[in-house]
């Protein structure tokens, strides 16, 4: 039987599944050495990136096992979005926060960093291949009820490095507001204190998003206090911050926004609420009842370029959608023709860019607590003592003369860089 050159096998296998190829190091030693190797894992995420391929849903929600009320489980399940868009198969993931409220930071390259309620316990996460790291305890304590405390989670390229921030800031604005900052390094494994942000971010109740390898928040600046909204960027590997602007929509309709990522641009949507007054019986303080009138969509086409946003589409109360108080942005579809929607933070569903219709997804486990995105990969959290290659260099069987000849091609010939 002819053996297949070693780089037409490594083409093949690197076009292939996660799952599949982690059942395929059994095949042999050469195999197992070509799926472990940190080149080939960067080439299978380069692949799965390019081709937009290996999509995942994922969503966490919780059920009771016993009488006792303390007592729950919670579940994370995922499934492929792409195999069948309004039929969801999910799978139920073995994750390190089984007994406690699982809390979405983000997600980057196949990794997926999640915390628990009281953010106090810290994980990356490779849902598909299982290896996990917890982070280490931070210099900073936990902040007391007048302070906030707020993630992001990315990647930096120049160091290979994957990175989590933390920021820490006063609840409450004021015009001397004092602000914290440490960032975790997966390549050191442990905290640095940097440069607090000098903004008072709003929205607190959701992570940052990572685009551009930088991590971006909605924020205020002191000059012009409350009055006008910024982005505020955190750059991963300059460890510096910078601001622009938001797009010109119409702020003196009250509207509530939600910073978000689509196909690797950043993203706002704004919501529009009015105030719904109070009946003629009712004593109008008793009651403050807002109603959504539309929602839509900004995206930034050029990164750091004001006149670059496009709103992209104008979902009213009466579409399809139907009654909603609050829309986040997912994820595209794969033909980018559907954008997949979370609306009141219980249903998903794609929202059809052309016919302006939505379709809701059908059989979900349950109502979910919370819902996230990620890219099945091969990347490891695992950490040698030399911390080469962000970790993802194991301890491999024997050497023989085919491995090194593999290795030698891997090296000279895959040389990525995400």
């Amino acid at each position: 039987m002819t053996t297949l050159p070693i780089e037409i096998i490594t083409e093949i296998l690197s076009r292939l599944p996660v799952e599949s190829l982690l059942e395929f190091k059994c095949v042999s030693k050469s195999w197992y050495t070509l799926i472990k190797s940190p080149n080939f894992i960067k080439l299978h995420l380069n692949q799965t990136l390019i081709s937009n391929s290996n999509r995942n849903l994922l969503l966490s929600y919780s059920s009771d096992h016993s009488s006792d009320i303390n007592f729950h489980h919670n579940h994370l399940v995922y499934s492929d979005i792409d195999l069948n868009h309004n039929h969801l198969l999910f799978s139920e993931l073995d994750h390190p926060l089984k007994h406690r409220e699982i809390n979405f930071v983000g997600s980057c390259n196949g990794i997926v960093c999640i915390s628990d309620k009281s953010k106090n316990d810290i994980f990356l996460f490779n849902p598909v291949t299982k290896s996990r790291r917890k982070l280490p305890p931070n210099h900073t304590h936990n902040p007391g009820n007048d302070k906030t405390l707020v993630f992001g989670f990315g990647f930096d390229s120049e160091n290979d490095d994957y990175k989590v921030l933390r920021l820490i800031q006063d609840s409450h604005y004021s015009e001397v507001h004092h602000s914290k900052a440490e960032v975790y390094s997966l390549r050191e494994n442990s905290w640095r204190c940097v440069e607090g942000i000098p903004y008072f971010l709003l929205f607190v109740y959701r992570h940052g998003v990572f685009v551009n390898e930088a991590m971006h928040y909605i924020v205020v600046t002191k000059e012009l206090q409350m009055q006008c909204k910024f982005i505020a960027s955190f750059d991963f590997k300059t460890e510096n911050y910078s601001i622009m602007d938001c797009p010109d929509y119409d702020d003196k309709l009250g509207g509530s926004l939600d910073l978000g990522e689509l196909g690797g641009c950043l993203c706002l949507l704004v919501m529009y609420r009015t105030l719904v007054p109070a009946s003629p019986l009712e004593d109008p303080y008793d009651r403050i009842d807002f109603r959504m009138n539309r929602a839509d969509l900004w995206v930034m086409k050029e990164y750091g370029k004001k006149e670059s946003w496009v709103r992209l589409f104008s979902i009213p109360q009466t579409a399809s959608v139907g009654m909603y108080l609050q829309i986040r942005t997912i994820v595209y579809s794969k033909d980018r023709r559907r954008i997949l929607l979370e609306y009141n933070s219980l249903g998903l569903g794609w929202y059809d860019l052309e016919t302006q219709s939505f379709s809701q997804f059908k059989g979900l486990p349950q109502a979910p607590i919370s819902s996230g995105f990620f890219v099945s990969s091969l990347v490891s959290l695992e950490i040698n003592k030399q911390k080469s290659d962000c970790g993802t260099r194991l301890s491999m069987p024997r050497k023989n003369t085919k491995n090194k000849q593999l290795d030698d091609f891997l090296s000279t010939g895959f040389k990525l860089k995400l």
